[in-house]
């Protein structure tokens, strides 16, 4: 082993390692789900129709002072990017790299775990949309798009394509849908295909792989900032730009498994706290927008958020005899985080307008925006995800099996 190293190898030729779930990843999973679910609590869909080129209206309900709080939770997102690396990664890191999955295999039971929760989502979206502009909004323009708040049928039509393809994230159609937070879902279709790029990268060791993995992330940034003629920001959410957050979390979990022997600060509190002040400064406006911070700002905040990861394993949160309420109840809402997720900004939207009906105030339904998606979550993932999720174990289980 050679002195000093900065990522040292231990033993991967070893036998596969068995493991229970972990208590502090489910709940780490809760807090980003929450999180981004308070990012999204100002906003809501407007019933007056769009115009052609623009995006749904929205409307904001609380003052600045409140936005600049909620707005940090769109780092929820950063921490899931993270968080799926290290989740996805587990069973290749606890069989030492000798169970690398193979590729139509491993996307039947990816899809099969999570596009038809996404699917009944999307349809569940789509009627609620429609009940808002067509019922509640009167759409004044003719066509079927207008039913749904969109300025042009063909939109509307280019947009469902996409969003049933899993690839609402090249033109901005979550946005449009009323559904914002499926866009991050085709990103992760697209991180699963760069998987087998890390697999194969990963072989000559996490030095190289994180050199190649940064290296890449940072040209497709470049290349948005530099193309000529300004692209849309949806350009920056694709695969390869948000690679090396996934990345981290792939080679977190090798770290927990004993696979790789990471330096000291990559579990320090105080390296997490250091890198997240930095990266709290890189992305708030106006510093955000110059090219330097759009190159480093999500990057830097995968560092963070996997300095925390590497923490909350090697502490072993949540698995002690005196487990606090406060971590039970993030893991039990990390459980069902995926259902939150799908279905959070559609429930806001339509918590807001009843209340509105039935004249409530402001501060009763902003609580009604917090606690209704939640409970509701909860009900579709008992109802629909659950189902899917077990099928999914049961799967895996059988294609170990037969392996």
């Amino acid at each position: 082993m050679p002195p000093h190293p900065a990522i040292a190898h231990v033993d991967s030729a070893a036998p596969p390692i068995a493991g229970r779930r972990l208590v502090g990843i489910d709940a780490l999973r809760g807090v980003a789900a929450l999180a981004v679910l308070i990012c999204h609590l100002p906003f809501s869909l407007s019933t007056t129709p769009a115009q052609p080129g623009d995006a749904a209206p929205v409307a904001v309900s609380f003052p600045g002072w409140a936005l600049a709080v909620t707005g940090y939770g769109e780092y929820g997102v950063h921490l899931f990017l993270v968080l799926s690396g290290f989740c996805i990664h587990m069973a290749v890191a606890k069989s030492g790299g000798h169970a690398a999955p193979k590729f139509l295999g491993f996307w039947r039971r990816r899809l099969h775990r999570l596009y038809p929760p996404y699917f009944v989502a999307l349809v569940f979206t789509l009627a609620a949309i429609f009940f808002l502009f067509s019922i509640l909004g009167h759409p004044t323009q003719a066509g079927l798009g207008a039913h749904f708040g969109y300025p042009s049928t063909s939109q509307f039509v280019v947009d469902l394509i996409l969003l049933v393809l899993l690839l609402q994230n090249v033109n901005g159609a979550s946005i449009r849908v009323g559904n914002g937070p499926f866009w991050s879902l085709a990103l992760e279709e697209q991180l699963y295909i760069l998987y087998f790029g890390l697999l194969h990268l990963r072989r000559g060791g996490w030095a190289r792989t994180l050199l190649v993995v940064g290296g890449v992330t940072l040209a497709w940034r470049a290349a948005v900032l530099l193309w000529p003629g300004a692209l849309p920001n949806y350009w920056l959410v694709i695969g390869p730009s948000r690679w090396f957050e996934w990345v981290l979390g792939a080679l977190a979990v090798e770290a927990h498994l004993g696979r790789v022997r990471l330096p000291a600060w990559c579990s320090a509190p105080w390296a997490a706290a250091v890198s997240g002040l930095m990266s709290i400064a890189v992305n708030a406006p106006p510093i955000r927008d110059l090219a330097p911070a759009v190159l480093l700002r999500d990057a830097s905040m995968g560092l963070t958020f996997f300095i925390v990861i590497n923490h909350a394993c090697r502490a072993r949160w949540g698995e002690g005899p005196n487990t606090g309420w406060v971590v039970r109840n993030l893991r039990t809402v990390g459980l069902f985080s995926y259902s939150l997720y799908l279905t959070h900004a559609v429930v806001i939207v339509a918590v807001k307008q009843f209340a509105l009906r039935l004249g409530m105030g402001v501060p009763v339904i902003t609580v009604l925006r917090l606690v209704v998606p939640i409970a509701f979550s909860y009900l579709f993932y008992r109802v629909v995800e659950r189902r899917f999720v077990n099928q999914s174990r049961t799967t895996s289980r059988e294609h170990r099996t037969a392996a």
